[in-house]
């Protein structure tokens, strides 16, 4: 899912390790300093990064068209349903 975010999004993306990301990461980490008075600082920390993913500019063009494609038929898609 990485690698094709990041040749859409033509962003690169960083991978941590072990989902060390997302909302219940956060939520989870508030609920830790709440719980315990530990300081923000110490608890909110950055994840360690387990992969750099630079996008692939050569397949942007194939993106391109595809997404075009979708866009010429979702009228008549959306009204299929």
């Amino acid at each position: 899912w990485f690698f094709k975010r990041s040749d859409v999004s033509m962003v690169v993306q960083k991978e941590t390790f072990r989902g060390e990301f997302g909302a219940a990461m956060g939520a989870a980490r508030l609920a830790l300093c709440a719980a315990t008075g530990q300081a923000s600082r110490e608890v909110m920390t950055k994840p360690e990064i387990a992969e750099i993913i630079d996008p692939k500019p050569d397949l942007q063009p194939a993106y391109d068209a595809a997404r075009d494609t979708f866009k010429s038929l979702y009228p008549a898609l959306k009204g299929a349903s």
